[in-house]
């Protein structure tokens, strides 16, 4: 288990929610938060960041906007939204400093796979679903 706790999040252990560990303090709020397998993403003010439990592996970066909804499509994928903005992500590029969405092969900075169009009427998204 997961939670966000303002500038940062804990991990619980589900059998007694027991703590876990406490991720690092940030200088922003964590805007979204999601998990997939041991993998925990957090969405901050301009970089999406990914971590393996404490030590940070790769950010995502090219939204507008501050991104407010993160969804895992699978282990492959990373939908995230901000405002009327939706991205798609390749979860499997990150590590890879070769990946074709590169934007800083050092720093292992990755830029969108994809961005979905949506009608002008659409409005914000709020939240996003991925069935299992």
């Amino acid at each position: 288990l997961t939670a966000s706790v303002g500038r940062g999040f804990r991990v619980f252990e589900c059998n007694k929610l027991k703590l876990a560990y406490i991720g690092p303090r940030f200088n922003e709020k964590v805007r979204a938060l999601v998990t997939v397998g041991e993998t925990i993403i957090t969405a901050l003010k301009s970089d999406i960041v990914v971590w393996h439990k404490l030590t940070e592996v790769g950010r995502f970066r090219g939204h507008h906007f501050s991104a407010t909804v993160l969804c895992a499509v699978g282990s492959t994928y990373l939908l995230s939204a901000a405002k009327h903005e939706l991205i798609l992500w390749q979860l499997s590029d990150i590590g890879n400093r070769d990946a074709e969405t590169s934007i800083d092969s050092e720093k292992s900075i990755l830029g969108p796979l994809g961005r979905p169009k949506l009608s002008q009427t659409f409005g914000e998204v709020s939240c996003i679903c991925h069935p299992p």
